[in-house]
């Protein structure tokens, strides 16, 4: 045994203290780190929540709202495309607005939740945001149907198609083409019927839609 052993096991001893407190300060400073982004992005959801909460009875103005919100404010920036912003369709014809109206095929009086965008038979369909797919299949009335779950509580739904090419619990980005658009259940013709939910209560996406035509600073 070396005379100098002792010596190097009090460094060794040391070296190990150090590491292990460097580790437990590393370990500290993830998690502290992690409970401070949490914390500001849920700061920054609340925020937006309260912005839709006031705007809830104004519809027409509450996807304007947003929109304005997060191309002005950098902190809400990585919403943008978590929300519903993009064109479900390559180009955007109105054949049915949002709202009451007469039904095409039974004449009742009836609310319209969404908009019916024109379209033939197997055009591609995208989604209009980042989200999860929440419901894939048949829907009574809507045919095969797609439902998008966004942030902020927001469900975009896309009616009426032909072929579907995605499945439920699949994370789809903004623009991934997820369907063909057709005219499978109650419908005169093909077409595509769009909606977009908040809270699972119905808002007119032409205010979204029109919205779509200035992405330059995204």
């Amino acid at each position: 045994m070396s005379k100098f052993d002792p010596i190097r096991k009090k460094v060794k001893k040391k070296k190990n203290e150090i590491h292990f407190v460097y580790i437990i300060l590393f370990i500290v400073s993830i998690t502290i780190g992690g409970f401070y982004i949490n914390y500001k992005t849920n700061t920054y959801e609340r925020e937006l929540e309260n912005i839709i909460q006031n705007y809830q009875e104004k519809s027409l103005t509450l996807g304007e709202t947003l929109f304005t919100t997060l191309k002005s404010n950098e902190k809400y920036k990585h919403y943008f495309n978590s929300l519903p912003f993009g064109n479900p369709l390559d180009t955007i014809i109105i054949e049915s607005v949002y709202g009451w109206r007469n039904h095409p095929i039974n004449g009742i009086i009836k609310f319209h939740k969404g908009v019916d965008l024109q379209s033939k038979k197997d055009n591609l369909v995208f989604t209009s945001g980042d989200g999860e797919v929440i419901f894939c299949g048949w829907k009574q009335g809507y045919g095969k149907t797609i439902m998008i779950k966004h942030k902020l509580d927001y469900i975009t739904l896309y009616a009426h198609l032909n072929n579907i090419i995605i499945k439920e619990g699949d994370i789809v980005n903004k623009g991934d083409m997820i369907a063909m658009s057709g005219n499978t259940g109650k419908s005169t013709g093909p077409h595509l019927h769009y909606e977009i939910r908040i809270n699972n209560k119905s808002v007119d996406p032409v205010d979204y839609l029109e919205l779509n035509t200035d992405f330059s600073d995204f």
